[in-house]
């Protein structure tokens, strides 16, 4: 209900309700995954792990609330940790070394476009965009490494979810060096339906 309400208010512009929303979205989320499992009498695999994904995640979203250089590169960073937390959540109950070499493979064809769309624009302080978009790439590759045939349908969620993610982070940069124009309506759905699919995915293994 508050992930309709925030992106209602991005729709509509109220610009307020949308900043005192946000931070509250992810807890809300994951404090449901935890919920719905304990009611469905599933036990999470590494709960502190995903708790603090979730920690991370929810700290760059407060961060990137205002604007400036040290606001997005300490949201950026956050949301990196929060990133490899993740992957950890998946890595640790499986991995494959095939479709670690897979992920590889495939995840290099839009992180090489996400890279030539960027240096293309030439923008200030560079690293901090091709760093960010090496750790989306690693999380992707990560959680390609994690997929197995024993968890088909978990593993196909995530999959799905961090290439949400993997949208969602490329068009903020893309906003950032002036490629293209995407409104926060689109950043937003695409960064929650990313985090949908991850517990959903966690939810199911």
């Amino acid at each position: 209900m508050l992930s309709s309400v925030h992106l209602m208010a991005h729709a509509m512009g109220k610009r307020m309700v949308h900043r005192m929303t946000k931070p509250f979205l992810i807890p809300l989320l994951y404090l449901s995954l935890f919920l719905l499992s304990d009611g469905m009498g599933r036990t999470l695999s590494h709960p502190a792990v995903i708790a603090a994904a979730a920690l991370f995640y929810t700290v760059g979203d407060i961060l990137l609330l205002d604007k400036g250089f040290w606001h997005l590169f300490a949201g950026a960073l956050s949301f990196a940790i929060g990133h490899g937390f993740m992957s950890a959540a998946f890595l640790l109950d499986s991995f494959s070394p095939i479709a670690l070499l897979i992920g590889i493979v495939i995840f290099a064809i839009p992180f090489a476009m996400y890279m030539r769309k960027v240096l293309r624009k030439r923008p200030g302080h560079l690293w901090r965009f091709v760093a960010y978009g090496s750790s989306v790439y690693a999380y992707a590759i990560a959680i390609a490494a994690s997929f197995s045939t024993g968890h088909l349908f978990s593993s196909c969620a995530s999959l799905a979810g961090v290439v949400m993610f993997g949208i969602s982070d490329s068009r903020i940069v893309y906003n950032l060096v002036k490629h293209r124009s995407t409104s926060d309506f689109t950043i937003m759905w695409t960064y929650l339906a990313a985090n949908v699919l991850l517990a959903s995915a966690l939810l199911m293994r």
